[in-house]
């Protein structure tokens, strides 16, 4: 079978030989479900199909082949018509959406496949632009009414799915994914944090610097650890959102701008050493879809601060610390503290963190996928 993959607004670089994400979680999904469903099967051909200009390959594989519209037709695949023109020069057998806000325009016949990995915007529509919301109802709805087979990524994504969309309840199917796959086989070089002015212990966060994230309440905790005594530093990853000039002009930052460090995106093979040096990971966002960072920082034996609201409670069970359901600086900070003065906690949330961390993995995920694909496939032959 030769299926399509088509992913949006993603984003990749390279960096020592290593091709990496640049964009997000949905970037994430699309190269590790990619490179497990090479790994799970050897017949299938995949047309991975970019929405963005790309120069680096998502995947490099005799199996997959990769198109990408050029800069100047960029604004025409939000459209959906630079796709549309792909589908009619390559033959494929079904077509795996891996957002549900792709363009409007579908001329195609073919089996549809689509994934929903959240429908934030419309729980809080404030914390998006105005227009982003109202394309991400008119599109999902449309590309929902479309779809032979749905993807939840969770089982509360599911249940947000159906109160907004109830028609797709017979279609979807849940299909947890995991964390990024890091490629280490030796103990990571806690010497390259040096690089970033690290010298002392640290809380970490990875997430897009956006309202969704909290960024506030965990500048707020910081404050208040920091003014409690205790000598950390605070990392923070990830690419810039929108609606963020409140984030940086924080008053932590002005008090404490030697010891807060911004890295941006970072290559795996660097993520995973902020990761296994971490003291604490602080994933206070207002809600998601699946929660991805946090499942890598438990899979690090890192202990986990989480808010108790939409996937979270689902995908990391028992092994987090959960503070509120939207988390405010105080509750973190007491949290952080709590993990630092109580080893035995501690050494409670490393070990709970990993096993749970362990139920995941992306040959599962690509497992059932592929059956999903089949079951398309066979009602489309019919």
């Amino acid at each position: 079978m030769r299926i399509g993959l088509f992913v949006d607004s993603v984003s990749t670089a390279l960096s020592d030989g290593e091709n990496y994400i640049t964009s997000g979680g949905i970037g994430v999904y699309a190269q590790e479900l990619l490179s497990a469903l090479l790994q799970e099967e050897d017949d299938n051909e995949y047309l991975l199909i970019r929405g963005r200009p790309a120069s680096v390959p998502l995947v490099f594989h005799p199996r997959v082949k990769e198109v990408s519209p050029s800069r100047p037709l960029r604004f025409v695949n939000r459209t959906g018509l630079w796709r549309e023109w792909v589908l009619r020069n390559e033959y494929i057998e079904l077509l795996h959406e891996l957002t549900p806000i792709a363009g409007t325009i579908r001329w195609h016949k073919y089996p549809l496949v689509l994934t929903v990995h959240d429908v934030i915007p419309l729980f809080y529509p404030e914390l998006f632009t105005r227009l982003n919301t109202l394309a991400f109802k008119a599109f999902c709805r449309r590309n929902l009414e479309h779809a032979d087979a749905v993807i939840a990524v969770s089982q509360n994504t599911n249940q947000d799915m159906q109160k907004f969309f109830p028609g797709t309840g017979n279609k979807t199917t849940v299909i947890p994914i995991a964390g990024q796959t890091f490629h280490s086989i030796h103990p990571p070089d806690l010497h390259v944090l040096k690089e970033f002015n690290i010298h002392s212990p640290y809380i970490l966060s990875v997430a897009t610097i956006e309202p969704r994230k909290n960024h506030l309440a965990l500048l707020d905790a910081y404050m208040l650890v920091r003014e409690s005594g205790y000598d950390l530093k605070l990392v923070l990853i990830g690419p810039k959102g929108w609606k963020n000039d409140e984030i940086y002009h924080h008053d932590a930052l002005n008090k404490y701008k030697q010891d807060i460090i911004f890295t941006g995106v970072i290559p795996p093979r660097l993520l995973e050493i902020f990761y296994r040096g971490a003291l604490v990971f602080i994933y206070p966002s207002f809600y998601e879809g699946f929660g991805m960072p946090a499942l890598e920082a438990a899979g690090a034996a890192i202990p986990v601060i989480v808010g108790r609201n939409s996937s979270l409670a689902e995908i990391m069970g028992d092994s987090a610390y959960y503070v509120g359901e939207r988390p405010v600086g105080h509750e973190i900070a007491d949290a952080v503290m709590d993990i630092i003065d109580n080893q035995e906690l501690k050494n409670k949330l490393c070990l709970m963190g990993k096993k749970q961390a362990a139920r995941y993995s992306w040959q599962k995920t690509a497992q059932k996928t592929l059956e999903v694909y089949r079951q398309v496939a066979r009602r489309g032959q019919k």
